[in-house]
């Protein structure tokens, strides 16, 4: 007597089968998220990816890499008790099933870009992207087959399968629209006669700025070249501009005028100092951190746009956004920041260096002054102009006396 086949799905296994499900539909509406993200940056060239991309790409890998033991004892336990069934078609579907799970989930470790882990570039990323994109759907279709000639689903399943995906799609997209248009800031200028504009409302802590340690992590060659250069030694950190602004304070205070014209100094030599609301602040001194921070990392790669050529540190001024975690005090969850910042390093380098940062503009918002009258208490007189030097100059591109365009942009001959 034949000894009876085993349910191929046990109690166990029909929960897991349900958990499976539901988890595939929560990565499946981030993943085309994430997909869609990726693929309008690439038509638009645009910064779409904001904290709550981040938030989203963060849970598709936890998501994904917690439900992987779960899949892997699915897998083995319902071939163990499915295999010895004579419908073969079935079978054979099943085992396809599981083969393309495999490779959506080794497709996926392999893309995370874990440190000390093998690193796919070029070409073979861009073939192991395309299959952690496009297997999920020859999944849902060979699933579809493997259930049709097996034990078929009910047709109202699949309806109530597809509303729930459709509605956290819904809700995706509808967060995502929400967070684009509450981070659309609307820029003032509250430190004139500096130029700097900042998002109305926008509180910036010493914290957000002194973060120079945190950039030299993977950029120790930039750091140790600037750590020597004019840059950084051009606030309360250099005698001879402390000095000349602190006799700026002086002045206008004897001559009855208001010392907050003393800003424009500040915009460009000490942009901590005046974007915490220190430079006017009798209490800070030439040894603080804030102080002797100069023109730092964050203070340029968070320029977002150059308002004009009048110079007078005309710029825009707006943090960029960080990772998940980047600065967590627990260094399990800063090593997670970084593991996430490697396996989608576009955001960060987007952020952080912009088409204005590789401009000749980008300079010339500091290296072209004017007085302003409220300065000096006399008239508009122009200052130091390296800007229009430059751009008249035979080696711009740009003026009558141009025959050609430089091999090298400024930005690139200066920095």
């Amino acid at each position: 007597m034949r000894k009876p086949f085993l349910a191929v799905l046990s109690p166990l296994l029909d929960k897991l089968h349900q958990l499976l499900w539901w988890t595939f539909i929560l990565l499946a509406a981030g993943g085309g998220y994430l997909a869609a993200i990726t693929f309008s940056e690439w038509v638009t060239n645009a910064i779409l990816q904001g904290v709550f991309y981040q938030w989203m790409f963060a849970s598709h890998l936890l998501i994904g890499l917690m439900i992987s033991p779960i899949i892997l004892y699915f897998i083995v336990d319902h071939f163990r008790r499915g295999w010895p069934r004579p419908n073969r078609k079935v079978v054979n579907l099943g085992l396809a099933v599981a083969l393309l799970a495999f490779v959506i989930w080794i497709s996926g470790i392999l893309l995370i870009r874990f440190e000390n882990f093998p690193q796919l570039k070029g070409l073979s990323r861009n073939i192991t992207y395309w299959l952690h994109i496009l297997f999920p759907i020859g999944l849902v279709l060979l699933y579809r087959l493997h259930r049709k000639w097996g034990k078929p689903m009910k047709v109202s399943h699949w309806h109530y399968l597809f509303k729930t995906f459709t509605v956290i799609v819904l809700l995706i997209v509808g967060v995502h629209y929400l967070q684009s248009v509450y981070d659309e800031p609307h820029y003032i200028q509250p430190y004139e006669p500096s130029l700097v504009a900042v998002p109305e409302n926008s509180i910036i802590q010493s914290k957000d700025l002194l973060i120079d340690d945190y950039c030299e992590g993977c950029h120790q060659d930039v750091s140790k070249r600037w750590e020597h250069s004019a840059h950084h030694l051009s606030s309360l950190n250099n005698p001879v501009y402390a000095m000349s602004v602190n006799n700026t304070k002086k002045a206008l205070v004897t001559n009855n005028s208001d010392p907050k014209a003393a800003q424009f100094c500040a915009g460009c030599h000490d942009p901590v100092l005046l974007l915490t609301g220190q430079f006017d602040s009798d209490k800070f001194k030439k040894g603080t951190p804030e102080a002797k921070a100069g023109v730092n990392c964050i203070a340029c790669h968070s320029i977002q746009s150059i308002d004009g050529h009048k110079g007078n540190s005309s710029y825009q001024f707006n943090l960029p956004q960080h990772y998940p975690f980047a600065f967590s005090e627990n260094e399990t969850l800063r090593w997670i920041s970084k593991q996430l910042l490697r396996a989608k390093p576009e955001h960060h380098k987007r952020s952080f260096l912009k088409p204005v940062h590789q401009s000749t503009a980008f300079c010339g918002s500091c290296h072209k002054v004017h007085i302003p009258e409220s300065l000096n208490q006399y008239r508009w007189l122009r200052g130091q102009n390296h800007y229009d030097e430059f751009s008249l100059s035979g080696v711009s591109g740009q003026g009558v006396t141009s025959f050609y365009y430089p091999k090298k942009n400024h930005t690139n001959c200066n920095l």
